[in-house]
This record gives structure tokens, sequence and C-alpha cells, in this order.
């Protein structure tokens, strides 16, 4: 009975030590608690002392892109300087057992990483909010995404690493705990199923693996759509990744959620909502676009701290019967990987049905045909001949338009040979498209320049030569794209009227404008343009299209983009 007492005792004892070991190590390394706030701080205050500073591991993504790692590089290497040579720099790939990928005890974590304090900390952080914040004794610094955790380094550079003397006991303290909450137009974003109202955030889109680049196009503008007014980035997964449903999701095309398939017309999108879903159906690329847009456009550019989207009917059948035009100058120069993937996002995200591209060199050419050529076939010559010297090219959805005829010609007394004004500073061309929509067999004159960006003087010449040829081509619908270098109260604007075209902006039913050129933010000029013959076309909406990519402002000049109906 004596040695029954004892063991029971001594059991008792041991559970005991494990139980306080656990609450000790809930209040060093508190997994799910999240920052510190100022309400816990007279509870729990966690620091970082000077002395274990040299002991730390700068730890980030595996994955990370190599602005990302450069940028914790020099992190690191600033840390050096105040604690000395021994602090690490190591990624967040995680095998048991070896020395090289272990989870440390002490870590300043950067970024987005698999580390579950990260996972904790950024949670709640929309896409551009960012701060750093204690978890017992890690340090996570870090942002919704990869701009906002370099807007994190540098707050925490400059308010904790700058500030940190020699001598000091502490060097972090949970009371220095920063988050940074970016603004948005819409704070909060519900959307009514059913009267049921459901935040935003909680859905996930989910595109068809059968028609999979359609649907994954769509799902992923609208996804970039929410993000951009809300900053709430939504999880785009293909339906064969997760055949379970989550419990609200938008569905992109016919998905394995849907008890049978739904068949559309072509020109036709329907979105149907239940009170967990919501559906967008669409034979192709144009058709879901349409529908994502028309989700899109019941917040966007709204600026309310909470707005809730109320479907007018529990379907929506809408026949696309416009069409729709882009102009876009990509910039030649600057090229960066991505940059040319917001040039091909942009695109994507509006899917116009012609595309009048200007400062399109050999090389874009490559590129753009090499990304657009699922939905997209393209006419077009070099300004130097041949596959020499800059392009106007003009990109027309394949499987719309019929192709009847097409050419580049030069704008100089010689149209027909490579040749160019004495003023002009380069050759300059236009290129055209004549193209046959297959639904109706109604033709449509497409035509796409870049006027020089020296000379007012060539500009007006090169104005007549291009208002010669609308002339004579007036039986047409005319759509004409391009980057004329020159305001609307020059000449060579009105050279261009002269040809029977009016300019889309002024004869639209809706307009969202701004400027056309910027140069990244140095300029603000109206010289891109879409001009049309109004005695043939309806110009529905008018827009410059200036939203970033991805972050990512994908050229000097924005988009230019109209909805128009042929007489």
């Amino acid at each position: 009975m004596k040695k029954t007492v004892l063991f029971l005792l001594s059991a008792l004892m041991i559970l005991n030590c494990i139980l306080c070991s656990c609450q000790s190590g809930q209040q060093d390394f508190p997994a799910d608690t999240g920052p510190v706030t100022e309400a816990q701080t007279d509870a729990v205050i966690s620091t970082i002392s000077a002395a274990d500073l040299s002991s730390y591991y700068v730890i980030r993504a595996d994955k990370a892109d190599d602005e990302l790692c450069s940028e914790v590089t020099d992190f690191m290497l600033k840390l050096r300087e105040k604690a000395g040579n021994s602090v690490m720099i190591q990624t967040d790939f995680y095998v048991p057992g070896i020395a090289a990928c272990e989870i440390h005890e002490l870590e300043i974590i950067v970024g987005a990483t698999e580390r579950e304090e990260s996972v904790s900390f950024l949670k709640d952080l929309k896409v551009n909010d960012y701060g750093y914040a204690l978890y017992g004794k890690k340090l996570v610094i870090a942002g919704g995404c990869d701009t906002a955790t370099f807007k994190a380094i540098n707050l925490f550079t400059t308010n904790i690493l700058d500030r940190f003397k020699d001598g000091s006991e502490i060097f972090y303290s949970s009371e220095d705990d920063t988050v940074v909450h970016a603004k948005y137009n819409i704070d909060k974003l519900n959307i009514s199923l059913m009267g049921n109202e459901i935040p935003v955030e909680n859905f996930r889109i989910v595109y068809s693996n059968d028609n999979k680049a359609s649907s994954r196009i769509a799902a992923e503008s609208l996804a970039e759509a929410i993000e951009q007014q809300t900053g709430y980035m939504l999880d785009v997964i293909c339906d064969r990744e997760s055949s379970e449903p989550s419990a609200h999701e938008i569905l992109i095309g016919n998905t394995n959620r849907d008890d049978s398939a739904y068949t559309t017309k072509d020109e036709e999108y329907v979105i149907t909502f239940n009170e967990k879903h919501i559906r967008i159906y669409g034979n192709g690329t144009a058709e879901l676009m349409a529908g994502a847009s028309d989700i899109s456009k019941r917040f966007e550019n709204r600026k309310e701290e909470k707005l809730t989207i109320v479907p007018d009917n529990c379907q929506i059948t809408i026949t696309r019967d416009y069409l729709t035009a882009m102009s876009f100058n990509n910039l030649v120069s600057s090229v960066t990987d991505e940059r040319q993937s917001a040039v091909i996002g942009m695109i994507r995200k509006y899917m116009p049905d012609t595309l009048g591209m200007q400062e399109s060199s050999p090389s874009w050419m490559t590129y753009l045909k090499t990304n657009l050529s699922d939905m997209y076939a393209v006419v077009g010559t070099g300004r130097d001949g041949g596959n020499s010297g800059e392009y106007n090219p003009i990109f027309y959805n394949k499987t719309k338009f019929t192709l009847l005829d097409s050419g580049t010609k030069w704008l100089s007394d010689t149209p027909d040979i490579v040749s160019k004004y004495e003023e002009s500073s380069l050759n300059r061309i236009y290129t055209y498209a004549l193209l046959q929509r297959k639904s109706d067999s109604k033709k449509i004159l497409v035509v796409n320049t870049h006027f020089d960006h020296k000379s007012a003087e060539a500009r007006t010449k090169q104005g007549k030569v291009l208002a010669a040829f609308l002339k004579s081509n007036s039986q047409y619908p005319i759509v004409l794209t391009g980057d004329f270098n020159t305001t609307s109260d020059a000449q060579a604007y009105k050279e261009v009227l002269a040809g029977g075209v009016s300019d889309s902006k002024a004869v639209a039913a809706t307009v969202s404008g701004g400027s056309t050129f910027t140069s990244f933010g140095k300029a603000s000029k109206i010289i891109d343009f879409i001009f049309v013959n109004s005695a043939r076309i309806a110009v529905n909406s008018y827009r410059v299209c200036n939203e970033n990519i991805n972050n990512v402002t994908p050229s000097d000049h924005h988009p230019v983009y109209i909805e128009y109906i042929v007489y």
C-alpha cells in the first residue's frame, strides 16, 4: 500500500511538472493568440534581449522571389551590424533531423512563410497591410504581399533596428508590435445570398477543369478585382484540386460542383445564385470574363466602409451583343518579367475583341503571340519592313471574326513602301484588318497606328494620310486605335477627325476617364485614343484602364477600352 501511495504521489508530481511545462511553453510561444494587443500588454510582455540577438536565425520563404531574397539578405546584414556575424539566414524548408533545415527556438521570420507564427500573423491582414509582432521569442516581420513586406522591413529598420544602441539590454519588446492597415475602397464587402449576408473573404473561387484556360482567366480576374477593392485575397483553385465544396464558392464554368452541366448560347453568360454559391456560365473566355466583370462591377470603384451586394434575381441571363476594343502601348523599353506579365494580365482581364498595340518590337511580338495565341490571331508588319522595327499589330478574337483583308502602310507620300516624312524622327505606320463577325457576317475595319513622338508637323502630315485612308473606306464601321502622341487641341488630332471619325470618349454613353500617358507618374496627358465612325457605331462605354496588375504598373501608357455596337 505504501509503495502504491508513493507511486501515485510520484505520478502526480510528474504530471504537475508536465502541466507547468506546458503552461510555460504556451506563454513563451503562443500559437494562435496573434500579436499582443495593448489590452494584453499588462498581462504578457515578451522581449528579445540584446544578449540573445546574436543567436537568432533570419528565416525567409524557400520559394521567395529574387527581389524579396535580396531584401531579406540586406536586412540580415544590417542586423549583423548590431548583433555580430553569428546571425544566419535560412529558408522555411523543414526536414526533421537535418541541422540546416531545423526550426529554431530563436527566429526572425520575414515575409509569408510556412512557420506557424507568420501564418498566424498574416491570417487577419489584407493584401497591403504590414507590420511586425513578437510571438514568444520569435519575431515576425511581414505584409500581405511582397511589396507590403518590403514596407514592413523598412518600418522595422527605421523604428527598431536603427534606434537600437550599444549597451541596451532589450532589443525588442512586444510593446513595439505594430500593424499598419492600408486604405481600401471597401472595408467590408458582403454578398447577400437568399437573405444571408456572407463576407466576401469567406468565399473561394473555383474554376472548371473542363474549360480550364477560359475559366481560370475569368476566376483570376474576379479575384484580382475583389483584392483591389477590398484587400482580401480569395483562394483560386481548379475544381479537380478539391472535389469537396467549401461552405461558400464562386464557381466559374461547368464545375464538378454542379448537378448537371449548364448550356449557354454563344455571346451569352448566365449567373445563378443559391444560399451558398454563385455560378457563372459561358461558352468561352469572353463570355466568362463578361460574367466575372458583371459581378465585380457591382462593387468596383465604390468608396464605402461596408457594401452589401444583393443579386437582382436568382438567375441573370445576358446576351453580350456588344463588341470591345482596346488600344495599348506596351512600352518597348524597361522590360521586366513582372511588367511583361502585367501587360498580358491587363489584356486577359478585359479580353477585348480587337486589340491595337504600339511599341511592339520583334521581341515583344514573340512574347505577345506566345501568351495570346489561345484566343487571338494577329496581323502586322514592322515599321522598317518585314520583322524589322516596332509593329502596330492588331490582335483579334479568332473565334469571333474571320479575317478578310489586312495590311501595313507607311505614313508618308509613298505609303506602299518603307518611307517617312522628312520631319518624322522614325518610320511611322498604320496596320489595318478588315474583319467579318461570324455571328451575323457584319464587317468591321480595324486600324491601328502610332504617330511620331517629336515633330508636330510630321504628326499633322501623318494625320492627313490616315484620314485619306479612312475616307476611302467609309462604307465600313471603323475602329481606329493608336498612340497619337498629340492632345485633342492639336492640328494632328483635327486631321484625324477630318477622316469622318469621332473620338469615342466624346460619343460614349458612359465615361471612366483619366490620363493615358503617365510615364509612371511623371506626366499626365491624354494622347492615346480610340476613334469610331459614329454613323455606323454606337459607343456604350469608354474607359481608361489605369489599375495595376498584381501590384505592377504594366506600362507608361494606360490602355483605352471601349464597348460598342455595330449598326
